[in-house]
Formats: C-alpha cells, sequence, structure tokens
C-alpha cells in the first residue's frame, strides 16, 4: 500500500497510514516487514523534507532489512540513505559510500528499478563530490541498462554524464548527452532534471543565452514535481547563470529565494551554493566586503559536507575579491587551494583558469 501510495505522490498518507500501524509491526517481531515498514516510513519523511524522521526510520529500517538477510530491501535503504545523507549535510563521502552499498546489493537481484535507482544515486552522489570520473562511470553504466532494458526513464536520469562532462570542461560532449537524454526523457519529473543539466551545461560552456530558458523551464517544472531540495538546488544554478548573464538582480532574488528554503531545510548544499552566488554579486556591485563573508559562508557550509570542487570554485571566486581587495595575501592564499583542488579532482577547465589567474598575480609552481 505504501509503494502504490509512493508513486502516486501521496508521501503525507504514506506517513500518516504507517504510523498507524506502527504498533502493530512492532508487535510481530517480523525483521522482513519491519525494514519495509521503516523503509516506506523514512522514504516518505524525506520527501517531504523530514530530516530527522527520515534518517531515524531509514537507520532502523537498515537494521531491520539486514537482521532479515534481504539484500533487495538493504539495497533500497541504502539508496535511500545516501540521497538523505546527501540533503540533511553529512559528509559526502559516506553518501557515496551507502551508494555504492546499494549498487553491490541489488545487482544481485532482480528488483531492476532499485538498482537502476541505485546507479543513479551513484552517479549523483559522486558528482556533488566533485569525483566526475565516477560519476560518469556510473551514468554510463544506467544508461547501458536503460539500453537493455528499453527503460527510458533510466537512460534520461544518465544526464548526469553529460552534465558530468560540461563541467569539467568537455561542453560539446556533455551537452550532446543531456540533448539525447532530454529526447528520452518520459515525463515532466525527469524532463526538469534533465533541462537542468542540460541549461547547466550550457552556463559552463559560456552559452549563457541558451542556459537561462532551459534552466527557468527546469525550474518551472520542478516547482509542480520535484521535492524541495531539488527545487533549491535548481533555482541555484539559474540563479548562477542570471548572474553570468548580467542579470544581477534576478540573480540575488532567485538566490534569496533558495537561500531561505534551504536554511529552513538545513540543506547545507542549497546554503553553500546561494551564499556563492550572493558573494559574487555583491562583489560584482562593489560590495566586496559582503562578497567575502558570502563566500566565507558557502566554504564553511561546502567544508561540512567534504564537498571539495565547490570549495575548490568558492576559493577561486574569494581570491578574484581579494585581489580586488588588494589583499594579495588571502588572493594567493585562497587561490593555491583552489589549484589543489582543482588538480586532485582532475577538472582541466577549472585548473586553466586557477593557474591564469597565478600567472596574473605572478604566483610561480
Amino acid at each position: 500500500r505504501a509503494e502504490s501510495l509512493h508513486f502516486l505522490g501521496r508521501r503525507q498518507e504514506i506517513v500518516d497510514l504507517l504510523l498507524r500501524h506502527q504498533g502493530r509491526i512492532e508487535r510481530l517481531g517480523d525483521p522482513a516487514l519491519a525494514g519495509q515498514h521503516y523503509f516506506w516510513l523514512g522514504w516518505a519523511h524525506a520527501w517531504l523534507g523530514h530530516r530527522e524522521e527520515a534518517a531515524q526510520n531509514l537507520s532502523r529500517g537498515l537494521q531491520e532489512a539486514t537482521r532479515s538477510g534481504d539484500e533487495a530491501l538493504m539495497g533500497r535503504v541504502h539508496r535511500a540513505l545516501a540521497l538523505e545523507w546527501t540533503y540533511s549535510g553529512r559528509p559526502m563521502d559516506e553518501a557515496v559510500t551507502h551508494a555504492r552499498q546499494a549498487v553491490s546489493f541489488l545487482e544481485r537481484t532482480q528488483d531492476r528499478f532499485w538498482f537502476s535507482q541505485a546507479l543513479f544515486a551513484l552517479s549523483y552522489c559522486c558528482y556533488y563530490t566533485g569525483d566526475f570520473d565516477s560519476a560518469i562511470e556510473a551514468a554510463e553504466r544506467l544508461d547501458t541498462f536503460g539500453k537493455s532494458t528499453g527503460d527510458r526513464r533510466a537512460r534520461a536520469e544518465s544526464a548526469i554524464a553529460g552534465l558530468s562532462y560540461a563541467t569539467r570542461g568537455d561542453w560539446a560532449k556533455g551537452g550532446e548527452v543531456c540533448r539525447q537524454c532530454l529526447e528520452l526523457a518520459p515525463d515532466p519529473f525527469e524532463a526538469a532534471f534533465v533541462l537542468v543539466c542540460l541549461g547547466k551545461a550550457c552556463s559552463e560552456a559560456g552559452d549563457v543565452d541558451r542556459a537561462v530558458p532551459m534552466l527557468e523551464q527546469g525550474v518551472h517544472l520542478a516547482d509542480q514535481v520535484r521535492s524541495r531540495q531539488w527545487r533549491e538546488w535548481f533555482r541555484a544554478l539559474l540563479a548562477e547563470a542570471y548572474f553570468l548573464g548580467g542579470q544581477t538582480d534576478k540573480a540575488r532574488e532567485a538566490a534569496r529565494q533558495a537561500l531561505e528554503v534551504s536554511t529552513a531545510l538545513g540543506y547545507s548544499w542549497g546554503i553553500g551554493w546561494t551564499h556563492q552566488v550572493l558573494g559574487r554579486v555583491a562583489g560584482a556591485q562593489g560590495a566586496l566586503e559582503e562578497g567575502q563573508r558570502r563566500l566565507a559562508d558557502a566554504l564553511k557550509s561546502f567544508a561540512s559536507v567534504r564537498a571539495r570542487f565547490e570549495s575548490g570554485r568558492t576559493h577561486l571566486f574569494a581570491a578574484r575579491l581579494a585581489h580586488a581587495q588588494a589583499n594579495r595575501a588571502a588572493a594567493m592564499s585562497h587561490l593555491e587551494e583552489a589549484r589543489s583542488l582543482f588538480r586532485a579532482l582532475r577538472v582541466p577547465k577549472y585548473a586553466q583558469q586557477a593557474d591564469e589567474f597565478a600567472r596574473e598575480l605572478d604566483i610561480r609552481g
């Protein structure tokens, strides 16, 4: 019953239903049944943005699933925990570990849907950390799975590969992959995600005129069908595109909206992204001290989840602001942090930007 309600999008009804019967589940003492109960309860709370309840119930679900020895159920719960840890501000290496365990368990079962979801979670979490090679590997494996099964949703969700290619500098390939995925998107739920991936790819390539309409459409669709965390991620990407296109007022407003919701949700990623955009906007408008404060807040949020790539980007932006303030020591410190992170993550586009700025400052090595 809970699974049926999930696919109808009726998550609060899942919570109400399962809580009514929780006492009976406990009295039965059946770990397989309890595992399913706590999995769906945690899953519904996660969709509703109830972070504490989601973590508690999913953790209990994993305990019960492990007791039962049900690998399919263990895989489902690990998949749910991967995204929950991402949304609740846990270190991303923990989220990636859960995603890898989900793939490992589910590939040994006949549970095709949740196996595809585990691959998506792995690609998604690896993209967040800046491990673009692993994100591409998992997403391409997901696309191969979709081809072999005829699953258009799985193939559309492999847009993470295109997003990863574009972010690390291969814009042509990234855009091509995302466009193919958009043609395969089976419904508005997936179309919103792929539109945003394609818009971000265009933004990374410097084609802001194409990026903004796609991101606006993706945000509009997401506001109707996506979870609150996804919506604020999308809105932060739109805010950045507005900024790059010189629409600073729109950038500030979109970022402030996303920051307000992300703060209410305790969504560290959203808080980091929006402070990053607001810092860049402030710097562009001459409010250099405000810009540095915003970027410092962004670094704090990204450090809390061990987000190396976004930390690197933020250090690069902070280096430019410090240079504008004639603070050479701070500029050099931020720049060296950025260069170190970009080299470790093998992102040539951003490594090149950092190296070019280093030459401007006459920093050797």
